[in-house]
C-alpha cells in the first residue's frame, strides 16, 4: 500500500515548485512583455482563424522566456534544463492557443483545464530529457497549479497587466 504523509507532501510540493519556477516564471511574465507584434504574424490557419491570436506576442515569448531562464539560473538550474523549463511552458501555451482557436474560442476567452495545463505539459514534456520530477512532486504539483493559476491571474488582472481574471 502506498502512503503519504504530511512531510512528504509539503516536501513534494516544495519540490514541484522550485523545479518549475522557471515555467511558472515564464508564464507569468509573458504578459508583461507582450509586445505589439503577434507570433502568427497576423496569419490565419486552414480554417481561416488566426493561428494563435492577438494576445500570443513575440515579445510575450521572448520576455517570458528570457525572464523564466533567468530565475531557473538564479536558482541553480542548469542553463540547458532553464531553457527547456521556460520555453516548454511558452511552447505549451502556444499550443493550447492553437487548440483553441481550432475550437473558435476567441483570444482571451477561458478554456478550463486547457488554460491551466498547457504551459505545464509542454514545460514536463521538453523538461523531461533533462531532469524529472519525481512522482509525488509531479502529482502534488499538477493538483495545486490551477489554484495558483488563478491567483496568480486574478492579481494580474487587478494591477492591470491582464484583461481578464482567468
Amino acid at each position: 500500500m502506498i502512503g503519504i504523509n504530511f512531510y512528504t507532501l509539503i516536501n513534494a510540493l516544495i519540490k514541484g515548485y522550485i523545479f518549475m519556477a522557471p515555467a511558472l516564471v515564464a508564464n507569468a511574465s509573458a504578459v508583461i512583455f507582450k509586445g505589439i507584434y503577434p507570433i502568427d504574424l497576423g496569419k490565419k490557419f486552414i480554417d481561416s482563424e488566426p493561428i494563435f491570436g492577438k494576445n500570443k506576442t513575440i515579445g510575450g515569448f521572448i520576455g517570458g522566456g528570457l525572464t523564466g531562464f533567468l530565475i531557473g539560473v538564479l536558482i541553480n538550474r542548469s542553463i540547458i534544463l532553464s531553457v527547456a523549463l521556460s520555453f516548454g511552458a511558452l511552447t505549451g501555451d502556444l499550443i493550447g492557443a492553437f487548440i483553441k482557436r481550432r475550437l473558435k474560442i476567441k483570444p482571451g476567452q477561458p478554456f478550463p483545464l486547457l488554460d491551466q495545463y498547457d504551459f505545464v505539459f509542454g514545460a514536463l514534456i521538453f523538461s523531461y530529457p533533462i531532469s524529472q520530477l519525481d512522482i509525488y512532486a509531479t502529482i502534488a504539483f499538477l493538483f495545486t497549479v490551477p489554484l495558483i493559476h488563478l491567483f496568480t491571474n486574478v492579481v494580474g488582472y487587478i494591477i492591470k497587466i491582464k484583461r481578464v481574471p482567468w
